[in-house]
């Protein structure tokens, strides 16, 4: 299991960095319709190669530091580049499933203002908008990446509406209300159990005893 969304491969792993690290878009509740989230508008040309992003003002990581076009570009490039210092020896499974490879369709990341981050790709693809809404591709902070690369898989830091408070492998894992996140939460904190066997778990939820709880604020 990893929570680092760029390198989870499983639901459970995936279900649970959503709400911690979000991307430039996501899809609204419910449905395939794509709504923005670190990104409040998009805009396409060049024939379907090139895609510019406008980046919500104010936004911060909940370490403090600031959600700009940088930190999406740093991301990308992290993700798409070998030769990226911080790409490391790891899978990036999804970024190779959606876009082929290293670099492969993003040719380009450029950041020409704080609130502005354009793509260019190798080729026009109708599906990259929906791809960017996964969420393997949550905006991860650059900071803390860069303090800890090895690290940020098991103390991931983004922007979402919670933060990582506890994991304990095997046992729980303990989200708390992210106070930088501009929509309030209704719950101040999440605990996430782990039950190993399945049909102890499905025994669990018809007992009604929880595999997680809440406390609302």
């Amino acid at each position: 299991m990893s929570l680092d969304p760029a390198q989870a491969s499983d639901g459970f792993s995936l279900n649970v960095t959503r709400e911690i690290v979000e991307g430039l878009v996501q899809f609204k509740q419910g449905t395939f319709d794509i709504e923005p989230a670190i990104a409040q508008s998009w805009s396409v040309g060049n024939g379907g190669r090139s895609w510019t992003f406008s980046i919500k003002h104010g936004l911060k990581f909940s370490d403090g530091t600031p959600v700009d076009a940088q930190a999406v570009k740093f991301n990308f490039d992290r993700w798409r580049l070998i030769s990226n210092p911080y790409h490391g020896n790891f899978s990036y499974p999804y970024y190779i499933a959606e876009f082929g490879g290293f670099p492969g369709l993003i040719e380009d990341v450029q950041a020409p203002d704080p609130y502005t981050v354009v793509f260019t790709l190798a080729r026009p693809f109708s599906p990259f908008l929906h791809d960017l809404a996964l969420p393997s591709f949550g905006i991860g902070s650059p900071t803390a990446i860069r303090n800890d690369l090895a690290g940020f898989a098991a103390h991931p830091v983004g922007w979402g509406p919670y933060t990582l408070g506890e994991w304990v492998k095997g046992d729980r894992i303990v989200l708390r209300a992210n106070a930088f996140y501009p929509v309030r939460s209704i719950y101040t904190e999440v605990v996430i159990r782990d039950v190993g066997d399945p049909a102890a778990g499905v025994r669990a939820m018809m007992d009604r005893v929880a595999d997680f709880s809440l406390i609302e604020g």
